[in-house]
Formats: structure tokens, C-alpha cells, sequence
């Protein structure tokens, strides 16, 4: 499983994802630390979700045909992303045999940069392609997008567009870290950014950082709990576990 979620800030595009590599399945399944986020040309930022061979392929093919694209206008952008994703899930289709049990690989991505007018672009390219479309505010894909959709909706009335780089930052880590204590099995840490910026362009977010981000989403949560008092509930600020041992079976 996999998530990845985009949200527009005040001057700034931040990118998140689970770290969550997942193999084998049923009480053999493992995990591992991977990661999700790939840019391009320091100038654009994305993240997949679907069948890994088919997101090795698209990064391949998005590096060999985006470099030196972003000065064009957003919307030839969009169609050139697109046309690839198409591309790449056309061959698999063609290449791919599949018992009947089992689902086609797919791909599904969320792109974001800023285009040769200064606007900020979230495209998210759906599980068939049909319905890309720019996002004003976030957007989301994965086998947890309903649980980033979920999330993110609790954070609306924080006006996302409106806020600063770091207070974006702190949404996404929020949001994804709250997914993954949600969700049992398959989502999980580490937790890796992107910001994207019209100055500097694409800047991963340094694994040094996290920590202090992930401090002050607690402080920010403890707020909430004093201002709802009894309503709160019980005290709990369990970190998720990073030991990449063995995934529980599924049901």
C-alpha cells in the first residue's frame, strides 16, 4: 500500500509520502524503508502508486522526456504527462499476462511544479487515466487515498492556500502520520516531503528535519486536546514503530 498527498501552500507546493516498502503477503509478508518521491530536473516533484515495476518505468520515461519541459506553459505540461503515463500503462497492458484472479498493473501519480507563468501545479493522474485534472488546494493517490482524503478533510478550515512553507509542512506530516496510525497494515514510516518553490525549485526535505516537524504536530495536537478538554479523551502520542520485522496477516 501506498499513499501520497500534495497540498498548495502560500508560496510553496509540499509533497508527502509514506516510507513503507511491502512484500510477500499473508503471514510471509515483510517490510521495508523505501522511497516514494522522485523529482525531475529539480523542477518538478512526483509520487506513484500501483504496481512497482510500472513506477520504475514511468521515472525513467518522465526523465528521459520532462527535462528542460517546465518553461512551457502548464496545460502542454499536463498533456505531456499524461501522454507518458498513457504510454507506459498502454505497454504494460500489452506485456502483461495475468491470471484471472488477479488485477492488471496499474499506475497512478500525483505531479507538481510550477509552470512558466509562476503558477503552482498539482495534477493527479487517476488509476486509468481518465479525470487528470489540476487541484487548487491537495491532492491525493494511493491504496490509502481514501484515508488522505479523510485527513485531509479534518484540516480544511486551516485555509492550506494561506498558509506558510512550514506550517504546510507540518499539515502533510500530520495528515500522513495520522493515515498511518490509522491504517493496519501496509502504509507506514518513515515520512518523506518535498517542497517545491518557484525560487529553488524541487528541495527534499532533509530526514534531520523530521524530527522537529514531527514536534511540532505534537505541540499542535496537544493545543487541540487542552482546548476540547474531557472531550479529548485519553493522552496518547504513540510514535509509529520504524522496525522493518514482519507484517501481521491479513484477515
Amino acid at each position: 500500500m501506498t499513499v501520497v498527498l500534495a497540498i498548495r501552500c502560500r508560496d510553496a507546493i509540499v509533497l508527502g509520502a509514506d516510507g513503507q516498502a511491502t512484500s510477500g503477503g499473508g503471514a510471509l509478508a515483510t517490510r521495508g524503508r523505501t522511497r516514494k518521491l522522485f523529482d525531475v530536473d529539480n523542477r518538478m516533484v512526483w509520487g506513484a502508486a500501483g504496481t512497482t515495476g510500472l513506477a520504475q518505468t514511468l521515472g525513467a520515461t518522465l526523465a528521459a522526456n520532462l527535462a528542460g519541459q517546465f518553461d512551457r506553459p502548464g496545460e502542454d505540461v499536463r498533456q505531456h504527462i499524461c501522454g507518458l503515463v498513457q504510454h507506459v500503462q498502454n505497454q504494460a497492458n500489452g506485456q502483461a499476462v495475468q491470471p484471472q484472479a488477479q488485477q492488471p498493473p496499474v499506475i497512478e501519480g500525483v505531479f507538481c511544479w510550477y509552470d512558466n507563468a509562476g503558477e503552482p501545479r498539482i495534477l493527479v493522474v487517476p488509476s486509468g487515466i481518465a479525470g487528470h485534472v489540476f487541484l487548487d488546494r491537495f491532492g491525493a493517490v494511493g491504496s490509502g487515498t481514501a484515508f488522505a482524503n479523510f485527513a485531509m478533510a479534518s484540516v480544511t478550515h486551516l485555509d492550506t492556500p494561506n498558509l506558510d512553507l512550514e506550517q504546510a509542512k507540518m499539515v502533510v506530516y500530520r495528515a500522513i502520520d495520522d493515515m498511518i496510525a490509522i491504517a493496519a497494515y501496509g502504509i507506514g514510516p518513515p515520512i518523506h516531503m518535498y517542497a517545491i518553490t518557484q525560487a529553488a525549485g524541487a528541495v527534499a526535505v532533509p530526514d534531520t528535519e523530521m524530527p522537529q516537524i514531527r514536534d511540532s504536530v505534537s505541540a499542535w495536537k496537544q493545543v487541540q486536546r487542552t482546548s476540547l478538554g474531557p472531550l479529548a479523551g485519553p493522552d496518547s502520542e504513540d510514535e509509529p514503530g520504524d522496525d522493518p520485522g514482519i507484517e501481521p496477516p491479513e484477515p
